[in-house]
Formats: C-alpha cells, sequence, structure tokens
C-alpha cells in the first residue's frame, strides 16, 4: 500500500526525510526542507519566550508580595506620623492660643447703627455673616495671622467671651443706637485672654436698641432683615417696652449658654 495512503497518521516532517533519503530527492524537497528550519527556528523561539514570561510571572508574583507588604508598611508609619503630628500641631495650637472645632464657637460683640446701616469697629456689616480679611495686606491665607506678624489690630472677627467685658471695653451705655449680639466663629479660631478672633462670624442672636424700640431675637429671617434694614425691622418687630440692660444680658447669656457645646481644650486638660 503506498505511504501516501498512510501519511495522514505520520508526521509530515517525518515522512519528508523518509522521501528525501529513499528517493534522493533533496533537491527537489528544498523549500519544504527550508520551511522546516523556519518552523523550528520559530518553535525554539517561542519556547525561549514562554520560559520568559514563566520567569517574569513569578518575578511579579514576587514582586507583588513586596508590594503588599510595603503598602501595609506604609499605612502603619502614615497613622503613626498622623498621631504624631496631630500631638504636636495639638500643642502649638493650644500655646498659641488657636482651636478648631467641628461646632462654632460662640461669643458676644456690638455693632453701632447709624445713618440706618449697622457698622462693625472697622467695617459695615451688610448681612449677619463676615469674613475676615487683613487689613494690613499681609501675605497669606491663614486668617486670623499671629498678632506678632499682624497689626494693629490683628485681623479677624473679634468677639468676647462674657458680655460685661463688651459692655466695660465699649461703653454700650453710651450709645443710642447699637445691635449687640452672640456671634458663631468658625474657621480658624484664636483664643485671647479676654475672647477671640477667628475667620468667620455669623450673628445667631441679637438684642437691639434704637429709636425707643427694642428687639430681641434668635429668629435668622429676622436678623438678616435688621442688619439690612435696622429701623424698619426694630419698629416692626420690636417693643416700646425698653429692659434694663441686665434683661438684655440676661437673654444673650441664656442664650448663649443654652446653645454652646463647644468645648476649648486648655493646657491644663491637656496636661491630664
Amino acid at each position: 500500500m503506498p505511504d501516501s495512503h498512510t501519511s495522514g497518521d505520520s508526521d509530515p516532517w517525518e515522512l519528508l526525510h523518509r522521501y528525501r533519503e529513499r528517493y534522493d530527492i533533496a533537491e527537489d524537497l528544498a523549500p519544504a526542507l527550508r520551511l522546516e528550519r523556519t518552523m523550528a527556528r520559530r518553535q525554539a523561539k517561542a519556547h525561549t519566550l514562554q520560559r520568559r514570561v514563566t520567569e517574569l510571572e513569578t518575578q511579579l508574583n514576587d514582586v507583588n508580595e513586596e508590594l503588599r507588604a510595603s503598602q501595609a508598611e506604609v499605612a502603619g508609619s502614615q497613622v503613626a506620623a498622623f498621631l504624631a503630628v496631630d500631638e504636636l500641631l495639638k500643642r502649638v495650637r493650644i500655646e498659641h492660643g488657636e482651636g478648631w472645632s467641628p461646632t462654632p464657637v460662640l461669643g458676644f460683640r456690638m455693632w453701632v447703627v447709624r445713618d440706618n446701616t449697622v457698622h462693625g469697629a472697622m467695617t459695615r456689616w451688610r448681612t449677619p455673616r463676615m469674613t475676615a480679611q487683613c487689613l494690613n495686606a499681609v501675605r497669606g491665607s491663614d486668617i486670623p495671622h499671629p498678632v506678632r506678624t499682624c497689626g494693629p489690630p490683628a485681623c479677624g472677627i473679634y468677639a468676647t467671651k462674657r458680655l460685661e467685658v463688651l459692655r466695660r471695653e465699649l461703653g454700650i451705655g453710651n450709645v443710642n443706637g447699637y445691635v449687640i449680639g452672640v456671634v458663631a466663629l468658625s474657621g480658624k479660631v484664636v483664643e485671647h485672654d479676654l475672647g477671640y478672633r477667628a475667620a468667620r462670624g455669623e450673628v445667631v442672636a441679637a438684642a437691639t436698641r434704637l429709636s425707643r424700640r427694642q428687639l430681641l431675637t434668635s429668629d435668622s429671617d429676622v436678623i438678616a432683615r435688621l442688619f439690612r434694614d435696622p429701623t424698619s425691622t426694630t419698629t416692626r418687630e420690636g417693643s416700646d417696652v425698653l429692659p434694663p440692660t441686665d434683661k438684655i444680658d440676661e437673654y444673650l447669656n441664656q442664650w448663649k449658654e443654652k446653645q454652646d457645646t463647644w468645648t476649648w481644650e486648655t493646657k491644663s486638660e491637656s496636661s491630664k
């Protein structure tokens, strides 16, 4: 039976060499022999590449293990570093009277009503909210700046800790028209002996005495109207009954005590 009938069960390259030897036809089979050599080279290259892939996969697995271990070390170091830096910054804030709180710091301040406009110590307040600016043009956005680098006066929204300090320092009793109120201080807050300086302030309770009318309110809408038009708002929302100063103080102090959930961490507390 001819070989061609069984060639389907044989390696064609093996048959190629068998026919070359049997019939001495190497020249006739030269193209096929060259193709065989080409195939052999390509297979060898493919095997080499496969070995390299296997080696690289092994190296990659090793590197991934090192990476995971390194990432775990970094995470642990970050936690330790954050704790150390946070403790350091806490000591710095306490030493320099600077505080940060998730809830606002409450303090007292006063505004003078002049020509139906509300004025603070340095500028007019058109709304119950104010963001501090450095009037001395000190560079940097970290307002309020330290006293030694800014002022006088040092920048920030000012407020006192106690209402009697505000009355004593500003002599409110000699002013015909004024607004005195509780402000919620937020952002960077710097504590001083008698009060605070802050990046932002918002009036949250107010007592107004104007044109023989008085108004006590913690209504945000009424307070907003008060700063836009103090005369009309006090006339419409206020009363002719003028309470003694201590009644105004009682209202503001009680409101502040009720709302003030912010606690200041003092040096003595930090040393416990």
